[in-house]
């Protein structure tokens, strides 16, 4: 007599089988979530040090000064550090530096404007 479907066995087994492929996979997962936060975090911290250059590129050039200040988006806070320097009379570098912590661990994007008067 022949029998058609699959076994209770044969159903355990590749139950199995599903079950240790998808265990190897859960790392991969757990890593590319944290990859996908990271680049989140860095993509924050690019558009803050862009509004930065933009806000400083707008106001009177004898303004222009160094400063530090907080901004927190996402419940993550991101440290701006604007450094001005003084090329010649006419003209000033503008470096804005934004940090921020993610595992512990020290990230930071960087961006410049020379600005003429």
């Amino acid at each position: 007599m022949k029998k058609n479907g699959f076994t209770l066995i044969e159903l355990i087994v590749a139950l199995t089988i599903f079950l240790i492929a998808f265990l190897g996979l859960i790392p991969l997962l757990i890593k590319q979530v944290d990859a996908n936060k990271m680049n989140h975090l860095r993509n924050v911290a690019v558009n803050i040090a862009q509004e930065k250059i933009d806000s400083l590129s707008v106001i009177d050039f004898n303004s222009l000064a160094n400063s530090m200040d907080n901004v927190s988006v996402d419940n993550n806070v991101y440290q701006v550090t604007t450094d001005v320097i003084d090329l010649n009379t006419y003209q000033k570098q503008i470096n804005v530096t934004v940090s921020w912590k993610y595992k512990s661990k020290d990230y930071r994007v960087s961006m410049s404007l020379v600005r003429s008067n």
